[in-house]
């Protein structure tokens, strides 16, 4: 398989040049027989502002077509990263725009993904929303073979390109707009990905300066052992490497690094008593990391609970929920609540992939445990007004923020119990 990295300067304002530069570029590496193009990130706009992004985003659906009809001319895959917009339907609303990864061919859009990881240094979250979801697809006219999007700043999160490995990505595909000023990041963390995920990684980054940005170029190919099979200096380039597909199993055959988690990710360590919890909370806040706190009884545990709580683990690092104790729950619900016990509870609530931690308390509410434990974003549902929310006021003034979430399914622990009851 023969993929071609296309490096250049996306120059800011100028959809037209950046794209016709990546049409000839793109016709030049389907003449070399290359199967899959690579592109910067934002090839169509470089650095994306706020108040250029509705326009950008505007015109990425024709840019798109073009990729397409230049895929359907050389037979080839072309992926890269273009802002997407999605407007509501609800004209007041601002639209959102997100970072998204395309991998187009000449039937359409083959697969998108939308960066997870935005940079927050260069303002990147004020003019994208954060994507959600890691994306691993099939490439076209490649039987069996998966690829797995990455986009830039993802580069620095293991845990994404382990997804992405463990979903049967054969090689990882990252476009980046990284800056000559950590070079030897960009360098090291390609190899790094390739030999921890035993996989191609590929890599393609601009070059030159925009503004007072100079990227570092140094697109990539890196294999599963960590080789670097091909790399450009920081000029304009278009590298075309043939790889062997067949290296990663090699690579494995002599032993395996790349499997998910055993026996350790199984073992229960969320369950913490309010001073292992705030051992742990210091530790991870020291490192610049940010707590989301909610509570509830969490009885009979159903899908409103997962979807709220899936939400509330998004807003920030790590979700502590407070559980009410079993007093707890039956001076709010009644002498036959709960159903099941706390530790039961405990142990359901544990087996949620978004929750990180689990503490009790037996008062009515949790404001006291949250005196204690000053969390950084407070949830609760929609159906709460915030100045009846417990702990509120708290969180606020040392600086926190409250979100309040609405509840996507119409379904309750009480109903449920009323249902069976009456079966």
């Amino acid at each position: 398989m023969k993929i071609a990295l296309f490096q250049f300067t996306p120059v800011p304002g100028n959809i037209d040049r950046n794209s016709e530069a990546v049409s000839n570029a793109v016709r030049d590496a389907g003449r070399k027989g290359a199967s899959l193009v690579l592109l910067p990130e934002l090839w169509s706009t470089g650095l994306l502002s706020g108040e250029k992004a509705t326009e950008a985003a505007a015109r990425t659906p024709r840019l798109l077509e073009n990729l397409m009809l230049l895929s359907d001319e050389y037979g080839l895959i072309v992926a890269g990263t273009l802002p997407e917009m999605d407007r509501k339907a609800d004209t007041h609303q601002m639209p959102l725009i997100w970072n998204t990864a395309f991998v187009t061919d000449a039937r359409g859009i083959v697969s998108k993904y939308r960066k997870i990881n935005l940079f927050s240094p260069m303002g990147e979250h004020r003019v994208f929303a954060p994507g959600s979801t890691p994306v691993v697809f099939d490439v076209p006219g490649h039987n069996g073979v998966r690829a797995g999007l990455m986009t830039c700043f993802d580069l620095r999160f293991p845990e994404l390109s382990r997804e992405l490995a463990w979903n049967g990505a054969d090689m990882l595909l990252v476009s980046a707009l990284w800056p000559m000023v950590r070079k030897d990041h960009f360098e090291l963390l390609l190899r790094a990905r390739a030999v921890e995920n035993q996989c191609f990684c590929v890599g393609t980054n601009a070059c030159g300066h925009s503004g007072t940005t100079e990227f570092a170029g140094a697109s990539s190919v890196i294999d599963p052992s960590g080789t670097l099979l091909c790399q450009a200096d920081n000029t304009e380039a278009l590298l075309v490497q043939e790889i062997d597909l067949s290296a990663m199993a090699e690579v494995r055959k002599r032993f395996l690094s790349a499997h998910p988690p055993r026996h350790w990710a199984c073992h229960n360590k969320k369950i913490l008593t309010l001073e292992q919890l705030q051992k742990i909370a210091d530790a991870r806040r020291s490192s610049g990391q940010k707590m989301v706190f909610t509570n509830g009884c969490f009885d009979i545990l159903h899908a409103g609970h997962v979807s709220y709580l899936q939400e509330a683990r998004r807003q920030g690092d790590f979700l502590v929920i407070g559980l009410n104790s079993d007093s707890s729950v039956r001076g709010i619900k009644g002498e036959e609540r709960p159903v099941n016990s706390e530790k039961m509870r405990a142990e359901v609530l544990s087996g949620l992939e978004c929750v990180d931690y689990i503490t009790m308390f037996s008062e009515p509410t949790p404001e006291i445990l949250i005196d204690s434990i000053l969390p950084d974003v407070l949830v609760k549902g929609a159906d709460w007004a915030e100045d009846q929310i417990a702990g509120a006021a708290t969180v606020k003034s040392h600086g926190g923020r409250i979100v309040r979430i609405p509840f996507i399914y119409k379904v309750s622990t009480t109903e449920t119990i009323r249902k069976i009851k009456n079966s």
